[in-house]
């Protein structure tokens, strides 16, 4: 087995469900998972082992899917936001925000700094623990949980800034 057979076994699934909690579309999140490994083998250089791995392929990921959202909304003249799907009835947002409509919670989360929605994202949509949330977004797992409880205070005052 190659060293990029084993990075892509060992990272691929985490790649995957840290786009989908950010886009909630499973073909956006396969396309950008491909390409992210893409431009890893495209530029080995880049990767200078100063984090992990799993950081270093999910910041690639993240910088993919802002770009193709963005093309995808200038093409469609669509919002960004409308690009996504929230979760159906029964979801983990469901659960952690009580009574909120979904439209509601969603405007209450976009709200939110860009840092701070996407530990939301990938705590409730990725259900990710703590510790790869905080590798992911390159803080600690203690910065990531405080992170979280004070967002999920705010979506729940009526706040997002």
């Amino acid at each position: 087995m190659t060293d990029f057979d084993r990075a892509y076994r060992e990272n691929a699934e985490l790649v995957y469900r840290y786009v989908f909690s950010l886009t909630r579309n499973a073909d956006l999140a396969e396309e950008v998972t491909q390409q992210t490994f893409y431009e890893a083998i495209r530029h080995p250089g880049n990767y200078r082992g100063e984090a992990a791995l799993s950081t270093y392929l999910c910041g690639i990921a993240g910088n993919l899917m802002k770009k193709e959202l963005s093309r995808r909304a200038r093409e469609n003249h669509v919002p960004i936001e409308e690009m996504t799907d929230l979760p159906g009835e029964g979801s983990a947002e469901d659960a952690a925000m009580g009574n909120l409509s979904r439209q509601e919670l969603f405007r209450r989360i976009h709200a939110l700094p860009e840092k701070t929605r996407e530990v939301v994202y990938l705590r409730l949509s990725g259900e990710l623990p703590f510790s790869e949330i905080g590798a992911i977004l390159g803080e600690s797992e203690t910065w990531a949980r405080v992170t979280f409880y004070r967002a999920k205070q705010k979506l729940l005052e009526g706040g997002g800034v």
